[in-house]
């Protein structure tokens, strides 16, 4: 697929690591700058998208002969639904370089990427879009899912109070402790499924995720099958530890309760976070456990490609790991 414009020829093309190397420093830059967020790494780009057990995400470009312009890209993730495996997708980037909006580049970005992830085998596709991402993509038949939920359990003490006007301030994560917890990671794991349809997450998944690159201040809890993590950060003036997984075999409330006081004791934590969807059969237990349902900007929308699938997206259980917490 190819266009034309005032710049020189435009270019569609699938991220080839052999073929488009060279555009990686250009991917970075863009991005950080679409997303006001700092510059990455080449090496983060490569463990994002290209070493996820799963296989190795697609990413639908357009740039010239020596500039990347734009992005869609899709992580692979499969999904158990109703005791069956579906290939997914869940988006790992979206950006168009400034100078070249408003000329139709996203939208054709993203029929490129569809094109490529239908010919790929993929049936379900799920996407949280920024506000301004949001309509192209409604656009294009995707459907919104209203399921985002976020549960905060406040810890009350006079920091709390002195900040609380702040706490809708950005959560952002400390710096990276991978040496410290790489570890950590319990041999004997096995992921319980606690919902008709979630995201299947695996061993490998899981070290790949959070014990195999420093890209978050990670905390655990172990204990036999219990398993817990969490990503420790700032809001404003106030440590926050987002609850990433949960692995809760019982669905027991006073092994809920025994993690948090556990994780709290270590990272002295002023609120603990667990951003989940409202099918999640956690929420009944966040609530005994004295979390209140909060604000959540969170955008979710979907699109199922194979007409055959008869899916009620709604009851999607969903948690901070699937939520794009990189």
């Amino acid at each position: 697929m190819k266009d034309k414009n005032t710049a020189g020829e435009l270019s569609y093309f699938i991220f080839d690591l052999d073929k488009h190397a060279h555009f990686i420093d250009d991917f970075l830059q863009k991005a950080s700058e679409a997303h006001n967020d700092q510059i990455k790494s080449p090496e983060w780009f490569r463990w994002k998208f290209f070493d996820n057990p799963y296989g190795p995400s697609i990413l639908a470009c357009v740039a010239t002969e020596d500039t990347l312009i734009g992005c869609v890209a899709y992580g692979l993730q499969p999904f158990m639904i109703d005791g069956e495996r579906i290939t997914g997708v869940l988006s790992f980037e979206t950006f168009v370089d400034k100078a070249y909006q408003g000329r139709g580049l996203f939208t054709k970005l993203i029929n490129f990427a569809e094109e490529e992830v239908k010919d790929r085998g993929v049936k379900i596709m799920l996407n949280f879009p920024n506000s301004q991402s949001l309509p192209g993509f409604l656009k294009r038949n995707w459907k919104r899912l209203d399921i985002g939920a976020y549960y905060l359990r406040p810890y009350l003490s006079f920091k709390l109070l002195d900040n609380f006007k702040k706490i809708r301030t950005p959560f952002v994560s400390l710096e990276g402790n991978l040496e410290a917890i790489k570890a950590q990671f319990p041999d004997n794991f096995k992921h319980n499924a606690r919902s008709t349809h979630e995201a299947l997450i695996t061993s490998d998944y899981l070290k790949y995720r959070f014990f195999s690159f420093p890209n978050g201040n990670y905390h655990l809890y172990s204990d036999n099958t219990i398993f817990a993590i969490g990503r420790l950060g700032h809001r404003a003036g106030l440590i926050e530890l987002q609850i990433l997984f949960l692995n809760l075999p019982e669905h027991n409330s006073r092994q809920l309760r025994n993690i948090l006081k556990d994780l709290r004791k270590r990272t002295k934590a002023d609120l603990i976070s667990y951003p989940t969807s409202i099918a999640s059969p956690m929420i009944p237990l966040l609530k005994r456990n004295f979390f209140v349902k909060v604000p959540n900007k969170a955008n979710v929308c979907y699109k199922i490609l194979d007409d055959k699938l008869q899916l009620d997206m709604n009851k999607l259980e969903l948690s901070a790991i699937n939520f794009h917490t990189y």
